[in-house]
């Protein structure tokens, strides 16, 4: 359980001592799994090969820590190539309020000439929320996204948490069902979003509208 979050483009947090790094998955075979450069600033920061680092990664729900061992770091790239050296534990449960709310919602890639595409929420939560995807997204590729909570438009950045394996017919639409957390929402995002889910959660299911 939490291994099948290590899959390439899976956003992962490195411990390093006392300090952290945030990188990405390339790949995983087995028991290896190559990431992307750690750096320090505008610098690259590589542990030695040998070095018992913490892995950690999860989802919008869960969080696991995985103890690897530095095995090589590749040239000119660089990749480095760790070991899983034991089980995933759970660190935690992330806790926050989620409601079956229908929003409607923009999204787009974040490049600004990027098509926009609307579509409304599956559920939503004050850390993320759920959503019918017309492309295939990957793990933690970053979306722009407006929701708009009672007439208020509300600008976010979303980052791919998880796909769906396959598409399906939603709404009578082929989409893959996609969950984003979002990166660092405004306090007033924060805030408002907190405020329609627990509206919401006040409200029987079929009222459950943005």
């Amino acid at each position: 359980m939490g291994l099948d979050r290590l899959e390439a483009n899976a956003p992962v947090i490195v411990w390093v001592g006392r300090r952290s790094f945030r990188t990405r998955v390339i790949r995983r075979l087995g028991a290896e799994v190559y990431l992307d450069a750690l750096r320090e600033g505008d610098a690259p920061f590589s542990p030695e090969p040998g070095q018992t680092l913490e892995l950690r990664y999860g989802d919008e729900v869960r969080f696991w820590t995985q103890t690897v061992r530095v095995r090589d770091v590749l040239d000119p790239i660089p990749i480095m190539v760790v070991t899983l050296v034991a089980e995933p534990r759970r660190l935690e449960q992330r806790h926050a309020m989620r409601a079956n709310l229908l929003v409607p919602l923009e999204y787009a890639l974040v490049r600004s000439d990027a098509e926009v595409y609307a579509t409304t929420t599956l559920d939503l939560s004050t850390i993320g929320l759920r959503f019918p995807c017309v492309f295939r997204p990957w793990t933690g590729l970053d979306l722009r996204m407006r929701l708009t909570l009672n007439r208020t438009a509300v600008p976010l950045i979303g980052r791919v948490a998880r796909v769906a394996r396959a598409s399906a017919l939603i709404r009578g639409h082929l989409a893959w069902e996609t969950s984003v957390q979002f990166q660092i929402p405004t306090p007033a995002a924060r805030r408002r979003i907190g405020e329609a889910v627990a509206r919401a959660l006040e409200q029987p299911a079929a009222q459950q509208r943005g």
